[in-house]
């Protein structure tokens, strides 16, 4: 009976150890606010001032591919998941494209307003990682953890096609979103 105890003891500090050392578990359940992000769900990404998806262009697999807003629809290229990578009262994630398995990055890791947000492989690399926060109302923004900007739709575009930039943070629409399971 007593090594029985201490076996488990060794099993649960094991499994302790365990995720320790590798992060957040994938499948847990985090909050923002009023926002409960689990990271093994996948969910459309939806812009305030236009009401269309984060959508991958074409769902293409290429390293470099433009990230976009188009009318949202069932499609795996508007599905994302958010990987929860680092703790704290706002948490750091990936946002991980369901069609490719890669991640929401700024292009060229680059410090500059108006910069393209890009599908890149998934990295713990500051380009790929972004700081999550409710803004209002369950609206969220997305901070890139490489420039502190904000993922933005780019000059307040009302259409298909529009590009996703960087841009210096200002809670306008154009840089509030919400996740739809």
């Amino acid at each position: 009976m007593h090594r029985r105890w201490w076996q488990t003891a060794a099993v649960l500090a094991g499994a302790v150890a365990m995720v320790a050392s590798t992060g957040v578990p994938a499948h847990a359940a985090h909050r923002i606010g009023s926002v409960v992000i689990k990271s093994d769900t996948n969910y459309q990404v939806i812009a305030r001032s236009s009401t269309k998806c984060v959508d991958l262009d074409n769902g293409s697999p290429e390293d470099g591919t433009t990230i976009l807003q188009w009318s949202c629809h069932s499609g795996l290229n508007q599905r994302w998941r958010l990987v929860r990578r680092f703790g704290g009262a706002i948490g750091i994630y990936q946002v991980v494209s369901v069609e490719t398995g890669k991640c929401m990055a700024v292009r060229d890791a680059s410090m500059d307003d108006g910069v393209d947000v890009v599908q890149e492989p998934c990295g713990l690399q500051p380009d790929r990682l972004w700081r999550i926060s409710e803004v209002v109302d369950a609206y969220l923004m997305f901070v890139a953890v490489v420039s502190k900007k904000c993922l933005d739709v780019r000059d307040l575009g009302l259409s298909d096609g529009v590009r996703l930039q960087q841009w210096s943070c200002h809670q306008g629409d154009n840089q509030q979103f919400r996740i739809q399971e």
